[in-house]
């Protein structure tokens, strides 16, 4: 009996390891597909990581891009408006360097054209020789209205105040050219940067 049970404990035994063995291979199967999948998620996930950085970098780009275009934009509008300011001011110096007589008939018919009767005639800084009492009697006695010459000089340059009336009006260069300038500002940009 001792020989039977041997082989019956042999056969369990060898029964046993070919269970053990297929069991292992089964694992070692399942392990190996388990791997496979996990490798493939892997690379599915890194695949739309690099898809996700490079879509980010793409927008980070475009939005680095944009502001630049806005930078060069904001650069050239002042540009631009340094040059129309400086138009701006060209035409007012141009207008302060008139020959004395061409300065007083442009400031005559400033004042012909929005003096009132009681008003009083302020000259700027530098007009003092130019814009005398004798010329604003001699303009006020051609429109026939009483027109006063101020003693105080303004702190302007170029043209003239009328002080008094209704209100003070500003007649100088400066105060007409930042009248005009909004009416004018687009046509100027047009030619000048065609």
């Amino acid at each position: 009996m001792e020989d039977k049970e041997k082989i019956l404990t042999g056969k369990i035994i060898s029964d046993a390891r070919a269970r053990a063995a297929a069991v292992i291979k089964e694992a070692e199967t399942a392990a190996e597909e388990q791997l496979e999948k996990a490798r493939l998620l892997a690379a599915e996930r890194r695949a739309g990581a690099v898809s996700a950085a490079h879509k980010q970098a793409a927008e980070l780009i475009m939005h680095r891009a944009s502001l630049c275009r806005l930078e060069i934009s904001r650069e050239e509008l002042k540009v631009r408006r340094g040059i129309v300011d400086g138009a701006f001011s060209d035409a007012s110096d141009r207008l302060f360097a008139l020959p004395d007589d061409r300065y007083r008939e442009t400031i005559g018919v400033m004042i012909r054209k929005h003096a009132k009767n009681g008003e009083a005639v302020q000259a700027g800084r530098g007009d003092e020789k130019r814009i005398t009492r004798a010329f604003v009697e001699a303009v006020a006695k051609s429109m026939k209205i009483d027109l006063k010459y101020s003693d105080t000089t303004g702190d302007f340059k170029g043209g003239i105040k009328l002080l008094g009336g209704e209100s003070d009006k500003n007649l100088t260069f400066s105060g007409v050219f930042k009248t005009m300038r909004d009416e004018l500002e687009a046509g100027i940009a047009e030619i000048l940067f065609r």
